[in-house]
């Protein structure tokens, strides 16, 4: 599960909050798919600075950016994992589509509230000069972060919130067991 601040889940729940359609669109936009007018008016309308900076700290976070005292996070965590011990070719890779998938999630960050702005273009081609196929690994590992932070998204929004009441007849239900 994503370690999210109260704040910042309000305003995922805010926004979110039964609302597959505005997180499909969503999607659409950070994967570079076409979009209409009234779409772009739509996410225009939506990714407020505030609600933009919660997907950048949750989608590609910077070490720092609100996180607690258990958890750090950072856009270059855990590549340590995939290079430790391997041979030049295996890192090469590994760091390369790391770099590649922060590019693109950059540019697809930027894009959510401008539709003007440059758009992510998920389109693959082989290239035999990329004997690696960086591309090819950050492109299916940007489609899988993406797939997976919209997911998150969607629990944390659908997550319900235990009001002062709720909590107030849970404690007497407990108790009288």
């Amino acid at each position: 599960m994503i370690d999210i601040n109260e704040q910042d889940a309000e305003l995922l729940r805010a926004t979110f909050k039964d609302n597959d359609e505005l997180l499909l669109l969503t999607r659409k936009r950070l994967f570079g798919l076409d979009t209409t007018k009234e779409q772009d008016d739509v996410l225009k309308a939506t990714f407020t600075k505030a609600l933009l900076a919660v997907m950048h700290r949750k989608i590609l976070p910077n070490i720092g950016d609100n996180d607690s005292l258990s958890s750090v996070f950072d856009k270059w965590g855990n590549i340590e994992r995939d290079i430790y011990g391997r041979d030049k070719g295996t890192i090469a890779q590994a760091v390369g589509a790391k770099h590649r998938v922060i590019q693109l999630t950059e540019v697809a960050l930027k894009s959510l509230a401008d539709p003007e702005a440059e758009q992510v273009n998920l389109g693959y081609e082989y290239n035999p000069g990329d004997e690696l196929q960086i591309d090819l690994i950050a492109r299916n590992q940007y489609i899988a972060h993406i797939a997976n932070k919209i997911a998150e998204f969607k629990a944390v929004a659908n997550t319900k919130v235990e009001t002062d009441k709720d909590k107030q007849k849970r404690l007497v239900e407990d108790s009288s067991k």
